[in-house]
């Protein structure tokens, strides 16, 4: 999955800019917010191997307590976190925060027969455990070919453009340093751990606001899914403060 090359900035009389992707016209553009991971990030092979590595940690721990797992049960908690088969763009690993997927984590293990008093410890030191496994993220999650001249292009228009993102305010800095993306970008936000998460809005406002921008009552989410990927999640604030 690649950034395609196709996104167009049609300059507009009005204080707004005018999007022509694949060769549809989005207009009265204010400002782009893009999520990281699986748009502006490749992290379809990391999350894919964090999400086995936090599973079969997670299916050890219960064995070891003598609590067997069937593959039923195995295969219920790939689909709570978005990885039966393949990875789920859409699903919890892909797009929620450490905290959601630690959350449902320990839920699963209280259905399967994990002690409700002790599984919040035994996910936090999985995910721990996983992480010491992996290489760091930013640089095993390169940026899509073609994602830095994208944001370079949007920036020299009259476009604000901003990063939205569930990953954390620390990995998400690192990303767009260690990628030299910061001087196209007018704002970006990443989630704590007390943040409400998606599908939540709070966290868009926010952003929003620092953009100076307002959306729209009926603001719009635009994904558009093709053999090249130009824009896979991007909200649109439409009316300036």
């Amino acid at each position: 999955m690649t950034v395609a090359m196709s996104t167009t900035i049609v300059k507009s009389p009005l204080p707004s800019t005018n999007l022509r992707v694949q060769g549809s016209i989005l207009s009265g553009i204010q400002a782009v917010i893009f999520d990281k991971d699986g748009t502006l990030a490749d992290s379809r092979n990391f999350l894919r191997q964090l999400g086995q590595l936090r599973a079969d940690l997670s299916f050890d721990a219960l064995e070891i307590k003598g609590i067997v797992l069937n593959q039923a049960s195995q295969q219920e908690l790939y689909g709570i976190l978005g990885m039966a088969g393949k990875l789920d763009p859409d699903g919890l690993l892909a797009t929620g925060s450490r905290h959601a997927n630690q959350t449902a984590t320990a839920e699963w293990m209280v259905k399967v027969g994990g002690p409700g008093d002790q599984v919040d410890q035994w996910v936090a030191n999985i995910f721990q455990a996983a992480d010491r496994q992996l290489p760091p993220k930013t640089g095993a999650t390169p940026p899509f070919q073609g994602t830095a001249d994208l944001l370079r292009r949007l920036s020299e228009s009259s476009l604000k453009v901003g990063v939205l993102s569930s990953d954390s305010p620390a990995h998400l800095q690192d990303f767009l340093e260690f990628y030299h993306l910061t001087s196209w970008l007018d704002g970006w936000r990443g989630t704590e751990k007390e943040d409400p998460a998606k599908p939540d809005p709070a966290l868009f406002y926010q952003l929003c606001n620092a953009l100076q921008v307002q959306p729209q009552a009926d603001r719009k989410s635009t994904r558009l899914n093709s053999s090249h990927l130009v824009i896979s999640y991007a909200v649109f604030c439409l009316k300036k403060k």
